[in-house]
């Protein structure tokens, strides 16, 4: 059970027009069963609350209900009293032309509780630890979906460019070695003696030389003619307009490609001339 309250709510005309005409309560039941629920609807006179609305219903599992009330007051304030803490209930004031009355708002967690908050005593010693049997792991949950993944970050700008290193020294030119000592030269070898030469072969005839033909008699020389007077040289004319270009003749067909000659009979080899005796080795000269 819970009895809960609006508070006072101040509703003071401002220019002749007060901020809320009609208060509006709308509570839904939350629970799986029935409950009920009580509205009281108080206005201020003097330093007094009077009562001006009472009314008590039922609303079964899961109902959600609204009541408008007359709210033409100074002051006003409403109590709920309800069987059940499943009951959720807020309010919120209208003005004259139906317009949400911020200020007048009441949402369910900023209801107040009515009587005195009851003071906390001591903690109780905590009683022994049950030795029931451990019951089994619930079902693995199932897994949430993947988060949108954030915007890519800007490129940081390029480093700048270290400075170039110095070039190292050359080193030294190592030392030119030693130029190694000549060998001793070998002994000339003896020049053998000149083998016989061969014999020439006989030289082909010579063919029979054709007659010369008769050489034909030397025609009269006609007598040169006198040479005529230079005639004086006319004026050069004036170049003429190019000709314009005519159209580049059909290519011809080509030409059918010539019989090929008959190929010529080979000649017969000649006969290898016989291979000259090798010549004696000769004596070895003496070592100078």
């Amino acid at each position: 059970m819970a009895e809960l309250t609006t508070g006072i709510i101040e509703n003071t005309p401002f220019g002749g027009v007060r901020p809320t005409v009609t208060f509006t309560v709308q509570i839904t039941n939350d629970e799986v069963f029935s409950a009920d629920v009580e509205i009281l609807g108080f206005f201020v006179s003097g330093n007094t609350k009077v009562l001006y609305v009472q009314e008590l219903f039922t609303l079964v599992a899961g109902e959600v209900i609204s009541r408008v009330y007359f709210a033409q007051f100074d002051q006003f304030e409403f109590q709920f009293i309800t069987s059940a803490d499943g009951v959720e209930i807020s309010c919120w004031g209208k003005g004259s032309s139906g317009d949400l009355v911020a200020a007048h708002r009441v949402l369910p967690a900023e209801l107040d509780p009515i009587g005195s908050v009851s003071i906390v005593g001591a903690t109780g010693a905590t009683g022994a630890t049950g030795a029931g049997v451990t019951g089994g792991t619930g079902a693995t949950g199932t897994v949430g979906t993947t988060g949108t993944t954030g915007a890519t970050g800007a490129v940081g700008g390029t480093g700048t460019t270290g400075a170039t290193g110095t070039v190292g020294t050359t080193g030294t030119t190592g030392a030119t070695g030693a130029v190694g000592g000549t060998g001793t030269t070998g002994a000339t070898g003896a020049v053998g003696a000149t083998g016989t030469t061969g014999g020439t072969g006989a030289v082909g005839a010579t063919g029979t030389t054709g007659a010369t033909g008769d050489v034909g008699a030397t025609g009269t020389t006609g007598a040169t003619g006198a040479v005529g007077a230079t005639g004086t040289t006319g004026a050069t004319g004036d170049v003429g307009a190019t000709g314009t270009t005519g159209a580049t003749g059909a290519t011809g067909a080509v030409g059918a490609t010539g019989t090929t000659g008959a190929t010529g009979d080979v000649g017969a080899t000649g006969t290898t001339g016989a291979t000259g005796d090798v010549g004696a080795t000769g004596a070895t000269g003496a070592t100078p």
